[in-house]
């Protein structure tokens, strides 16, 4: 990208003065997420139910940031998509194959973060669930 690219690129976009805005607008980001999509607080309250559900399990400091890990990303795969489908509702109203197909491709790729979470979840802790009872 030519230095002209890059000036015009940055001109177009309204940048934050400073770090702290930058701060107080994603948190507005996270905010709205989770005011206005259902799926998203579905989510933490799964993630949530996974970590409080596991507390009593003898689980590694390594598991734990495994399973973090997996809630993070679905929770992250969650925003972006809610992101790809305000843009696309931007972008066009109108029923268009293209806009429902960006749509379905982001969902996919939260389903896919909350499918490895499972697995991982199933590999890490099931074998100790089955060791607790016996």
């Amino acid at each position: 990208m030519s230095k002209q690219d890059e000036r015009e690129l940055k001109e177009g976009v309204a940048q934050n003065p400073n770090v702290f805005r930058s701060l107080v607008v994603a948190w507005n980001g996270i905010r709205l997420l989770f005011r206005t999509q259902r799926n998203a607080r579905i989510h933490a309250v799964g993630g949530s139910l996974l970590i409080i559900s596991n507390l009593f399990l003898p689980l590694t400091p390594a598991e734990w940031g495994v399973l973090l890990l997996c809630i993070g990303l679905v929770l992250t795969l969650e925003t972006v998509n809610t992101a790809i489908e305000i843009t696309v509702n931007l972008v066009t109203r109108e029923r268009h194959p293209l806009a429902g197909q960006a749509k379905d491709v982001a969902a996919g790729a939260v389903l896919l973060g909350v499918l490895c979470a499972l697995s991982c979840w199933a590999v890490i802790c099931i074998p100790k669930y089955w060791a607790f009872f016996q």
